[in-house]
């Protein structure tokens, strides 16, 4: 559900690449912070979307650097076989995932990721009793096991090939 609601047409394109960037919120750049992030000529005029995803193939398959605004963002880029999702450093725009074996499911919320039927729906108990005792849930749990909160600022990778995520805090993911 990254990017419905968007005044900007989802998934951002370019043409050139495979890629495609799903993106929600809005970024709070300056005209020349945005034209950093791409050398392309049109960087004001743009989508953010648009934006992360020049960026990001500019920069060889990396999330620009120091992204300011609210937001959460999905690449799928195929060439790389990856999935790249993050979201901003103070986390308006939360991310829920569920990555085990070669699944990985994600949304702006946990009922999202229950949309799937095959989901195993265990309690987390560490998160219930989080709640009982502090009324409030502590760090990346959610009352399910197995799904999670990507902490703000975070990233997570996940490899096509192998299946595999993983999850880079607040950094600039390498290459596999």
């Amino acid at each position: 559900d990254l990017g419905f609601g968007q005044a900007s047409e989802q998934p951002a394109r370019l043409g050139g690449t495979e890629a495609i960037c799903f993106f929600s919120g809005r970024l709070h750049l300056t005209r020349e912070e945005r034209r950093r992030f791409t050398s392309a000529p049109t960087a004001d005029s743009i989508s953010d979307g648009e934006l992360i995803l020049r960026g990001y193939e500019e920069a060889g398959g990396r999330l620009p650097p120091s992204l300011r605004g609210s937001f959460s963002v999905a690449i799928v880029d195929p060439a790389r076989y990856r999935v790249l999702i993050a979201n901003d450093t103070i986390g308006q725009r939360p991310i829920y995932y569920f990555s085990r074996g070669s699944r990985l499911l994600f949304g702006s919320a946990v009922e999202a990721i229950l949309q799937d039927q095959g989901l195993p729906r265990e309690i987390n108990d560490e998160a219930v009793s989080d709640m009982l005792e502090y009324r409030y849930l502590l760090g990346d749990k959610t009352l399910f096991r197995d799904i999670f909160l990507l902490s703000p600022g975070d990233q997570i990778v996940y490899d096509l090939r192998e299946g595999a995520s993983k999850i880079q805090n607040g950094e600039s993911i390498d290459e596999w």
